[in-house]
């Protein structure tokens, strides 16, 4: 819902320059977990999370993904889109021209992105995406005094979001910055931020 807000209210004000085309961009089919050349002006959700030590990995078509990973697929398709781009799986390191001038426009990779997923919880991969699917998040605790339930207010999500390792990392924290809008995850909630507005849940 916030993306179409977004996308209604904000037009091209939130939208990366299309026409500085990145070639040979490469995305992972988020129905098989192939990655594939992406076809002309083809939509796809981009991730930014701290890769840290992955460890453990679980199976999606014919590769295999830490639970990260796992977790951006499932919430692209959630999104409704089918193509995700993660540059430890998309850009071609075996291909030093195109993975070097890919290198070179990953800010055109990030702001022609839907979206970026900001993955702001835990240190490594295999953290997941809170809420998502296997990493729940903590229950809000409350307290009933006279049939009236209380609830403290939550932190606010961005102060969160600025203590965490995603952060910390010069790398990570850029992606953020070049992204046009972000779906951020927490470890206790969610929210959005585009040029034009801030949403939580």
């Amino acid at each position: 819902e916030w993306i179409n807000v977004c996308a209604h209210l904000h037009g091209d004000h939130c939208v990366g320059n299309t026409n500085n085309k990145v070639e040979n961009l490469r995305l992972i089919n988020c129905d098989t977990g192939e990655i594939k050349r992406a076809e002309e002006g083809e939509e796809y959700v981009a991730l930014s999370y701290v890769w840290g030590q992955e460890g453990t990995k679980s199976k999606q078509g014919s590769l295999t993904y830490p639970q990260t990973v796992q977790d951006a697929i499932l919430a692209t398709r959630q999104l409704g889109y089918s193509r995700l781009w993660i540059d430890q799986y998309c850009l071609d390191q075996n291909n030093l021209p195109e993975f070097q001038a890919q290198l070179q426009q990953m800010d055109s990779i990030y702001k022609q992105a839907a979206v970026t997923l900001v993955a702001a919880a835990g240190v490594n991969a295999n953290h997941g995406l809170p809420g998502v699917s296997t990493r729940l998040r903590p229950p809000t605790p409350s307290v009933t005094i006279d049939s009236q339930t209380l609830s403290p207010l939550s932190s606010t999500p961005n102060l969160t979001s600025k203590t965490s390792k995603w952060m910390s990392r010069a790398w990570t924290f850029q992606e953020g910055l070049l992204s046009t809008r972000r779906l951020i995850f927490t470890p206790t909630q969610l929210y959005f931020e585009c040029r034009g507005m801030y949403s939580t849940e």
